[in-house]
């Protein structure tokens, strides 16, 4: 389940970053990216909270590959 937050916080937050170059580049703010941002930031802390040990940064490539295996499978 872990890594599934993990996964989920990593693109909600790829995401928002394009919202925050859109609303930079049009010179105005966007409130939906500061708010997808902000769960995703909790997402990826409640998913190296739960998991043991925490996330090394090398372990999140993995997590990419479970999930798309869960999904798959």
């Amino acid at each position: 389940m872990s890594d599934v937050l993990l996964v989920s916080g990593i693109v909600l937050l790829a995401f928002s970053f394009t919202g925050w170059l859109a609303a930079f580049a049009e010179n105005w703010w966007r409130w939906s990216s500061v708010i997808g941002a902000g769960l995703a930031l909790i997402l990826i802390a409640a998913a190296w909270v739960t998991h043991p040990g925490g996330y090394p940064p090398a372990e999140a490539a993995r997590a990419f590959v479970r999930v798309l295996a869960m999904i798959v499978n």
